[in-house]
């Protein structure tokens, strides 16, 4: 079954890219340094939806296929300047599910599963800071290696976590058509 999980978010991410794409008509401008951090690369992009007075930062996931493998990213793009930062480059193999910004948009926590070892593909919380300065850390060690975390959201005022825990070598009980997913809170 886990074998089977990467090629079908593989799959099913390129499905997704290819039915919805766009033409933007924007050629992004590579420039050398970002104006926040100058240790991480930057695309400056036309601000063509200036007249909708956006502020802030909207922080993706952008995948792409490098060396004949999906890739994928976590970029912050500032709707005022038109700057894309790429905040992490999630190594070859690896997984980013989900994630989530902090109240105080200081840091982030995301479901990330890092290049499999010896065939194990763990799916755990990561946190890092926002501003790109340190990698992703794990967030905790999970009970046994077969725990995944799929979700996880922040309080409004930033005080705890809830995140979703699943085991699926946790055989299901008869009837149960789906494993068991477990709904957690922890102070952050």
């Amino acid at each position: 079954m886990k074998k089977i999980l990467p090629t079908a978010l593989y799959l099913l991410m390129s499905l997704s890219l290819f039915s919805c794409s766009i033409k933007l008509g924007q050629p992004p401008i590579e420039m050398p340094t970002s104006q926040t951090n100058p240790l991480l690369p930057s695309t400056q992009i036309p601000v063509t939806w200036a007249n909708l007075n956006l502020t802030g930062k909207l922080v993706y996931i952008n995948g792409f296929v490098k060396d004949e493998v999906f890739s994928l990213q976590l970029q912050v793009l500032d709707l005022i300047t038109g700057e894309i930062t790429t905040i992490f480059d999630a190594p070859k193999y690896s997984w980013i599910y989900y994630f989530t910004v902090s109240p105080d948009h200081t840091q982030l926590i995301m479901s990330y599963s890092p290049p499999p070892i010896d065939n194990l593909l763990d799916q755990n919380l990561y946190s890092m800071p926002l501003d790109g300065t340190k990698p992703p850390a794990l967030l905790f060690t999970p009970p046994a290696p077969e725990d995944d975390y799929i979700e996880v959201e922040w309080s409004p005022d930033g005080r705890f976590i809830y995140f979703t825990h699943v085991n699926y070598q946790i055989p299901p009980k008869e009837g149960q058509i789906y494993p068991l997913y477990e709904i957690y809170r922890m102070e952050y």
